[in-house]
């Protein structure tokens, strides 16, 4: 696990402000990927269409979610998020993949940390951070019509990753 950077954030925000990355989404579709890039060969038999799903690139295209993240880093941008918005196990089961959140959440964190230790060797003036990246509240949330959804019992809130 790495070390606390919470006082360093604090000390560079004293000096300057800090840039967060953009997009991940529309960087995403610059790719133009296929069903094919979203299963990769360890999904290719997977029962339920995965194109959409930006947070299983971590596993299945880490190449791609890299150079998004390294071109936000040469840009100038001190915090990277994961691709893991949709990372819960309640986003994942709409693609039958709700057993894969852990591991898209890991992969995910993982990928940004790599790079960001190493942009933070090569250009130690700028120190790139992670941030997860989740949705605040899977609990109450309105749908784009404007309707209220149920409430989620706070079992499934709890596995919900």
């Amino acid at each position: 696990m790495q070390a606390d950077r919470s006082t360093d954030i604090t000390a560079l925000l004293h000096e300057r402000i800090l840039i967060l990355d953009g997009g991940m989404g529309t960087e995403i579709q610059q790719y133009k990927l296929t069903e094919a890039d979203y299963r990769g060969a360890r999904f290719a038999a997977h029962n339920k269409d995965l194109k959409g799903n930006n947070d299983l690139l971590v596993l299945t295209r880490p190449d791609v979610v890299g150079a998004i993240h390294r071109q936000y880093l040469e840009a100038g941008a001190d915090i990277i998020e994961t691709c893991t918005f949709n990372g819960t196990r309640v986003s994942q089961a709409e693609y039958g993949l709700q057993d894969y959140a852990y591991e898209i959440n890991v992969a995910g964190a993982r990928l940004v940390r790599e790079l960001c230790d190493e942009f933070t060797a090569k250009t130690p003036s700028q120190a790139a951070l992670l941030r997860r990246r989740a949705r605040a509240d899977l609990a109450h949330a309105v749908d784009l019509a404007g309707r209220e959804r149920p409430r989620l019992p706070q079992h499934q809130l709890r596995c919900a990753g």
